[in-house]
């Protein structure tokens, strides 16, 4: 089967994407992908080659997508705090959300990095960029006074990570909002002390 008339590639792994959030990577069926994209199968991988090297652009798409929306807030308006604070709020907020496919790098941590050196490689550098972003909004709440400069910068924004990918897992487990909540609480607590 061809491609159709106006086969449109970031079009396609967006929706792959959308297929890999909701199912995971084992889940996902070659036919689910031609389903979520409307490519035949002779399309779909003479487009991308494999499964793997769909999920990866699939992967750096969703860390784009993920890039755009956090740094809308950890570039915006308030303190260091207000912004880290508003990113962890938001992290249960989508996990909150009905439907949530929640994250798919944090997915893709936990599912495929165990078992698969080129994917460890993936996540841990997307995973590298968002700490080094968050450090950044850290280090200007330690600047402004908002945030403790008892710890490093890049020490906090571990830290912050490390509670945002909590925040994942559990929102998976449909882990209840005030629950969720909580780890934010706490998160902030320490932060500034």
């Amino acid at each position: 089967m061809p491609r159709p008339k106006g086969f449109d590639p970031s079009e396609a792994i967006d929706a792959a994407m959308q297929a890999f959030c909701a199912r995971g990577y084992e889940a996902t069926s070659a036919q689910d992908l031609c389903d979520s994209t409307g490519l035949g199968r002779s399309s779909l991988y003479n487009a991308f080659d494999s499964k793997d090297a769909l999920y990866s652009q699939c992967l750096d798409r969703f860390a784009e997508l993920q890039s755009h929306d956090s740094s809308a807030i950890l570039d915006g308006p308030g303190t260091g705090y207000e912004r880290i604070r508003a990113l962890l709020l938001a992290t249960v907020d989508d996990e909150a959300r009905p439907n949530s496919t929640g994250c798919l790098v944090t997915r893709t941590a936990v599912e495929r990095a165990p078992h698969d050196a080129a994917t460890t490689e993936t996540v841990r550098r997307l995973m590298d960029d968002f700490v080094s972003r968050i450090a950044a909004t850290i280090a200007c709440g330690q600047a402004d006074g908002s945030i403790s400069s008892r710890q490093s910068a890049a020490a906090l924004a571990r830290f912050v990570h490390g509670a945002i990918s909590g925040l994942r897992v559990q929102g998976r487990a449909a882990a209840p909002r005030d629950q969720l909540t909580d780890v934010v609480e706490v998160t902030c607590a320490a932060l500034r002390a």
